[in-house]
């Protein structure tokens, strides 16, 4: 097994070295979007839903997981517009990460 130092002068195997320095120039391709007021909205939602499903699959009174999957389809909704407004999304493509197209 090839063996190179990657972005962080760290040595790893070759495939793992490629997969790091995807994600360092994906992150950095995408700062501002990180850094943006709007993040903040989505990422506080996405928490909320990942709080959501862990109740509703710790629930056992049907009436408490009915209401966490409707919180949890809520705040999915929610979600859906503001990674599109955050990522500048046109309307079609929208539609085919939405499976319209």
């Amino acid at each position: 097994m090839s063996t190179e130092k990657d972005l962080t002068g760290i040595t790893a195997p070759r495939d793992t070295r490629r997969k790091i320095e995807g994600l360092v120039q994906r992150f950095a391709r995408n700062l501002d979007v990180y850094t943006r007021p709007d993040y903040k909205e989505t990422q506080v939602r996405v928490e909320r839903m990942l709080d959501l499903h862990k109740k509703l699959h710790a629930a056992t009174i049907p009436a408490d997981k009915n209401l966490y999957q409707r919180q949890f389809e809520s705040t999915d909704e929610e979600i859906d517009p503001l990674v599109y407004e955050l990522y500048g999304l046109t309307e079609e493509e929208i539609a085919i990460v939405e499976g319209r197209e």
